[in-house]
């Protein structure tokens, strides 16, 4: 059985989640900021690229986008069923700034960490390209592309209420699974 103090957000983990995650969404804004002054102030409107043919660079940054969202999403997810089953049997993984955590808790919030970062990374990467392809020709659905990319990235930044509910969902599977593992053992 766990109390309240297992829902309890250390503020440097939170903090060093922030950061991480403001300097991945800053990172992109800037760069989107430099691409849109290329274009429109030093070249007067026009992409550096030449605009002729199919727009091939934009579509592929657009079908990454899409396709990256998604796995943005399953991938973390998949982490954390196989995390919450590792959990329930028992078995502690240790993480680089905390080498024997202390609870469940540590692990979860460790992992969120982790998977905070892959899935902030697999829409960075699509956007970094959308950026690129309105650079070089010039289309407004790439650089659209970017921005949406920037407000996904937002939506998934950390605060405390967010991860004090995700927190205690996990806690709860954790022991939701543990009670299938070992029915004998109530909580």
């Amino acid at each position: 059985m766990r109390d309240e103090s297992d829902d309890a957000i250390p503020p440097g983990r939170l903090r060093t989640m922030q950061i991480i995650a403001g300097a991945l969404i800053l990172g992109l804004a800037i760069f989107l900021a430099i691409v849109v002054y290329v274009v429109h102030v030093q070249n007067q409107g026009q992409p550096i690229g030449q605009a002729q043919g199919p727009p091939i660079l934009s579509v592929l940054a657009l079908g990454m986008l899409a396709a990256l969202s998604v796995v943005s999403v399953a991938v973390p997810n998949a982490m954390l069923r196989q995390h919450i089953r590792r959990i329930a049997c028992g078995q502690v993984t240790p993480t680089v700034d905390q080498p024997a955590p202390t609870g469940d808790a540590d692990q979860l919030l460790g992992l969120r960490q982790t998977t905070l970062i892959i899935s902030l990374s697999l829409l960075q990467g699509p956007a970094f390209f959308c950026c690129i392809a309105y650079l070089l020709e010039g289309r407004i659905y790439a650089l659209g592309g970017a921005l949406l990319a920037i407000l996904l990235l937002g939506s998934r930044f950390p605060t405390e209420a967010s991860l004090r509910t995700w927190l205690r969902r996990q806690l709860d599977a954790a022991d939701a699974a543990r009670q299938q593992i070992n029915p004998d053992t109530a909580p």
